[in-house]
């Protein structure tokens, strides 16, 4: 297992180019950059990362020596042998422009419908005006971050599952449980359906060392592929 070295500091500090410099330490070490993943949840943070070591490395690095410089989705995607154009049309979103969620929807009775119009304009309800809305947005919290049966208030409340009396944590744990067995007859997957499957199959990157870049705004699933990812490497950075 690779030991974890952790860069720290607050907001604006310098810690992503102190990342981008250690990949420079490991190239002249005796890696290659083939053989290193600097991993990001967002696709801003590795383009960047991207352009940086490219334009700026002491070490002459192109494009395609950063084979792992990629989110944490798109490492997964790859991971799992679905390739770009594959994942673009088995990628679900738990939105109503998508058929298959409506179609889930419909299937297990989850109105579509928006609220009643004196509901409006309640500020906590502008984003999750459906009852679809509120079950897609508890579903991916509680299976990427806390179980349902410990934290339904809390989430509730957030969500704006009160509003839909009908919603029980009962309820939404079975719907949890149809939504994953839904995208496996279909052959889909959304974002968290991804991380599952590269834990349930133990995929990793063929890569000796791994630096994980905005750590902190992570949730504790994905927090979970990345440790097992890091159990397979020689040194891991976050």
């Amino acid at each position: 297992m690779g030991s974890w070295i952790a860069v720290l500091g607050p907001p604006g500090t310098g810690k992503t180019t102190k990342l981008l410099s250690i990949v420079d330490e490991i190239v002249s070490s005796g890696i290659p950059p083939q053989k290193i993943g600097f991993i990001s949840y967002t696709k801003a943070a590795i383009k960047e990362a991207r352009e940086r070591i490219i334009n700026h490395s002491n070490i002459v690095i192109t494009n395609e020596d950063l084979e792992y410089f990629r989110t944490i989705h798109s490492t997964c995607f790859r991971l799992l042998g679905i390739a770009s154009e594959d994942m673009k049309k088995r990628h679900v979103n738990t939105n109503l422009n998508d058929s298959r969620w409506v179609d889930f929807c419909e299937k297990n009775q989850i109105e579509t419908h928006k609220r009643e119009e004196e509901d409006q304009d309640k500020d906590d309800i502008k984003e999750n005006g459906t009852m679809s809305g509120c079950v897609s947005n508890f579903v991916s919290f509680a299976r990427n971050k806390k179980p349902l049966d410990t934290n339904f208030v809390d989430l509730a409340h957030k969500y704006d599952v009160g509003h839909f009396t009908v919603l029980t944590p009962e309820r939404l744990s079975l719907l949890t449980q149809k939504w994953i067995e839904y995208m496996k007859g279909k052959n889909i997957f959304d974002y968290t359906r991804v991380l599952e499957e590269c834990l349930r199959y133990g995929n990793y990157p063929p890569i000796e060392a791994m630096i994980l870049d905005e750590g902190q705004d992570i949730s504790p699933l994905q927090m979970q592929v990345v440790k097992m990812w890091g159990e397979h490497t020689i040194q891991n950075f976050v």
